[in-house]
């Protein structure tokens, strides 16, 4: 074999493992901006649903108030009824 026989035959396997290796860096470029814009997403989603759950936890608080309040009319109410019945 002469050095022209052995040139033509790495040529093909060389070439393919450099396309490979191409191929396999630009998948990992691709992987990690796919990688950084489901983080900056899901950052994203994390703090909007925080400020979801705060907003509901203070409408919770509130009718939670509403409720304690009610139910303090209502101890008034029959306090004042047992007094004029004379029961307790």
């Amino acid at each position: 074999m002469d050095g022209q026989q052995i040139l033509v035959l790495t040529v093909g396997p060389v070439s393919t493992l450099v396309i490979v290796m191409v191929g396999v860096l630009m998948n990992n470029t691709r992987l990690s901006t796919l990688e950084t814009h489901l983080n900056t997403r899901m950052n994203d989603l994390r703090d909007l649903l925080r400020a979801e759950m705060a907003k509901n936890h203070s409408e919770l608080l509130i009718k939670f108030a509403e409720l304690d309040h009610r139910i303090d009319k209502l101890e008034v109410r029959v306090s004042r009824i047992e007094d004029q019945l004379g029961i307790k």
